[in-house]
């Protein structure tokens, strides 16, 4: 039987470099497969209603608010109703979002009812499309400021 080392420094230096060779495959791996998501993802329309953009105003959203299916609206409110409220979009138009009782409002200082919304904050909305079609039914609303 030999005498000396299992491993001799020649063969921990190969192993090594086999070590480095396969983590670095499996992270090329990674992000081949993240870029190939984003391609994918873009090409059903993107996220939040076709943007890809992953902030509001300079702002950047968490991944809770990327929703598939949802619809929703970004924009500065421009009038607080009694159930719904108006927010002017950044393409100039402007958006009627119907408020739920059910309807979560979230506020940098916590939780708020709707009649704490007050013209000019700006918001992030997720949602659904109303009967209607040209509103959107909220199930949060954000206000970003």
């Amino acid at each position: 039987m030999p005498s000396g080392p299992l491993l001799t420094p020649t063969k921990w230096l190969a192993l090594g470099l086999i070590a480095l060779v396969v983590g670095g495959l499996i992270f090329l791996a990674g992000v081949g497969l993240g870029s190939h998501r984003e391609i994918f993802l873009s090409s059903q329309g993107g996220m939040m209603g076709g943007s890809r953009e992953f902030s509001a105003f300079g702002i950047p959203l968490p991944h809770v608010f990327i929703m598939r299916g949802g619809h929703g609206a970004v924009g500065a409110i421009q009038s607080v109703a009694s159930s719904s409220l108006v927010v002017s979009l950044r393409d100039g138009g402007a958006q009627t979002i119907l408020v739920a009782s059910t309807t979560v409002i979230e506020t940098p200082n916590g939780p708020a009812h709707l009649a704490a919304l007050q013209a000019g904050q700006h918001i992030v909305v997720i949602g659904e499309p109303h009967e209607a079609g040209d509103r959107i039914s909220a199930r949060l609303i954000r206000v970003l400021q």
